[in-house]
C-alpha cells in the first residue's frame, strides 16, 4: 500500500508539473500574440505611410497635369503665332516682289528661329529623362508590391498553423485577419494610385504627342517660311538685275548726251555755214529733251519703289520681332515644365525612401512571425508531452 501510495504521489508530482507547463504554454501564445499585434502596428505605420506617399503622387501628378495644360496653352498660343506668321508671310510674298535689300535682318531671324529649336529639343531631353525617372520608380513600386504579396503569402502560412491553436490564439488570428483587411484596403489604394499613375503618365504621353505635332507644324512653317526666303532671294537677284540694266541704260543715255553735246557743238560750228539746218537741229533737240523728261519720270519711279521697299522691310522687322517674342515665352514655358520636372523627381525619391521604409517593415514583420512560428512549434511541442503524460497517468491507475 504505501509502495502504492509513493507511486501515485509521484504521479501527482507529475501531473502538477504538467499543469505548470500547460499553464506556462499559453503565456509564450499571449507573447506571442503581443508581437504580433505589434507587427500588425507597424504594418499600420507603414500603411499610413504608403497613403501618406501617395497623397503626395497625387499631389505631383496634380502638378504635372496643369504643367501640362499651361504647355498646352503655350502649344496654342505658339499655334496661333505660328497662323499670324502664315499671314505675315502671305503679305510678305505680295511685297517681297519689289524687295532689293535687307536680307541681314532675315537671316538674324533664322539664327533665332534655330536657337528656339535647339532649347525646344532640350525641353524634350530633360521630359524624356523625367519619364525615364518616372518608369524606373514605377519598377520600384512593383518590386515593392511583389514583396507585400510574399509577405503576405508568409502571413497567410502563418495564419493556417495558427489556425490550430486554442481561443485566444483565435482572438488574436481576428485581429490579425483586421489588420489584413486593412492591409487589402491600403493594396486597393495603392492600386488606385498606380492607375492614377498610369493615366498621368497617359497624359504625359498625350502632352508629348500634341508637343511633338506642334514641333512638326513648326518645322512645316519653317519649310515654307525657307522657301519664301528663296523666292524673295530670286526676286531679289531679278531686282539687281533689273538696276544693272538700269544702270547700263543711264551709261548709254550719257555716252548718248555726250554724244549729242559733241554733235552740237559740230552744229555751232556748222552753223554759221548751213542756217537752212537749224530747224532739223531743233527738232532733234526736242526729241531729246522729251527723253530726258522720260529719264527723270522713271528715276521718281525707282525713288517711290524705294520707299515701298523700305516700308515692305519695316514690316519683315515687326513680323521678325513679334516671332521673337513668342520663342522667348517658349522659353519660359520650357523652364516651368523642367521645374515640374524637378519637383516630380523630387517625389519620386520620396516615394523609393517610403518603400524602403516598407521593405524595412516587412522584413520586420517577417522575422516576428518567423519567431511566433518557432514559439507555436515550442507550444506544439510542450501540449505533445502533456499529453503523453496525460496519457501516462490515465493509463497509471
Amino acid at each position: 500500500m504505501r509502495s502504492g501510495l509513493r507511486e501515485l504521489c509521484g504521479g501527482l508530482r507529475e501531473v502538477r508539473d504538467g499543469l505548470r507547463e500547460v499553464r506556462s504554454g499559453p503565456r509564450e501564445v499571449r507573447g506571442g500574440l503581443r508581437e504580433v499585434r505589434s507587427g500588425l502596428q507597424e504594418v499600420r505605420s507603414g500603411l499610413q505611410e504608403m497613403r501618406s506617399v501617395h497623397r503626395d503622387l497625387s499631389g505631383g501628378l496634380r502638378e504635372v497635369r496643369s504643367g501640362l495644360r499651361e504647355v498646352s496653352g503655350g502649344l496654342r498660343e505658339v499655334r496661333s503665332g505660328t497662323r499670324e506668321v502664315r499671314g505675315g508671310l502671305r503679305e510678305v510674298r505680295g511685297g517681297h516682289r519689289e524687295v532689293r535689300s535687307g536680307p541681314r535682318e532675315v537671316r538674324g531671324g533664322l539664327r533665332e528661329v534655330s536657337g528656339g529649336l535647339r532649347e525646344v529639343r532640350r525641353g524634350l531631353r530633360e521630359v524624356s529623362g523625367g519619364l525615364r525617372e518616372v518608369r524606373g520608380g514605377l519598377g520600384e513600386m512593383r518590386s515593392g508590391l511583389r514583396e507585400l504579396s510574399g509577405g503576405l503569402r508568409e502571413v497567410r502560412g502563418g495564419l493556417r498553423e495558427v489556425r490550430s491553436g486554442p481561443r485566444e490564439v483565435r482572438g488574436g488570428l481576428r485581429e490579425v485577419r483586421g489588420g489584413l483587411r486593412e492591409v487589402r484596403s491600403g493594396l486597393r489604394e495603392v492600386s488606385g494610385g498606380l492607375r492614377e499613375v498610369r493615366s498621368g503618365l497617359r497624359e504625359v504621353s498625350g502632352g508629348l504627342r500634341e508637343v511633338s505635332v506642334g514641333l512638326r507644324e513648326v518645322r512645316g512653317e519653317l519649310r515654307e517660311v525657307r522657301s519664301g526666303l528663296r523666292e524673295v532671294r530670286g526676286e531679289l537677284r531679278e531686282v539687281r538685275s533689273g538696276l544693272r540694266e538700269g544702270s547700263g541704260g543711264l551709261r548709254e543715255v550719257s555716252g548718248g548726251l555726250r554724244e549729242v553735246r559733241s554733235g552740237l557743238r559740230e552744229v555751232s560750228g556748222g552753223l554759221r555755214e548751213v542756217r537752212g539746218g537749224l530747224q532739223e537741229v531743233r527738232s532733234g533737240t526736242r526729241e531729246v529733251m522729251g527723253g530726258l523728261r522720260e529719264v527723270t519720270c522713271g528715276l521718281r519711279e525707282v525713288r517711290g519703289g524705294l520707299r515701298e521697299v523700305r516700308s515692305g522691310l519695316r514690316e519683315v522687322s515687326g513680323s521678325l520681332r513679334e516671332v521673337s517674342g513668342g520663342l522667348r515665352e517658349v522659353r519660359s514655358g520650357l523652364r516651368e515644365v523642367s521645374v515640374g520636372l524637378r519637383e516630380v523627381r523630387g517625389g519620386l525619391q520620396e516615394v523609393r525612401s517610403g518603400t524602403r521604409e516598407v521593405r524595412g517593415g516587412l522584413r520586420e514583420v517577417t522575422c516576428g512571425l518567423r519567431e511566433v512560428r518557432s514559439g507555436l512549434r515550442k507550444v506544439s511541442g510542450g501540449l505533445r508531452e502533456v499529453r503523453g503524460g496525460l496519457r501516462e497517468v490515465r493509463s497509471g491507475p
